[in-house]
């Protein structure tokens, strides 16, 4: 994960794999997405104020 913090706000992005699972437990498939989180620091504390996931379409990690 990446972060950008200006002053009271704050950017992270990263990337995910969702995962599918067979019954026994074996890796099925994987999808992967570009996510990012806007936090705002509010009273001391960081809140997420959005949050954001985009498939990344055309690309396979892995499937049977």
């Amino acid at each position: 994960p990446q972060v950008r913090v200006c002053g009271k706000m704050a950017v992270l992005f990263y990337r995910f794999l969702s995962t599918r699972l067979r019954p026994d437990g074996a890796v099925a498939g994987r999808k992967p997405w570009n996510c990012s989180e806007v936090f705002r620091q509010i009273d001391g504390q960081w809140r997420i104020i959005h949050t954001h996931w985009s498939l990344i379409n055309g690309v396979r990690v892995y499937s049977e």
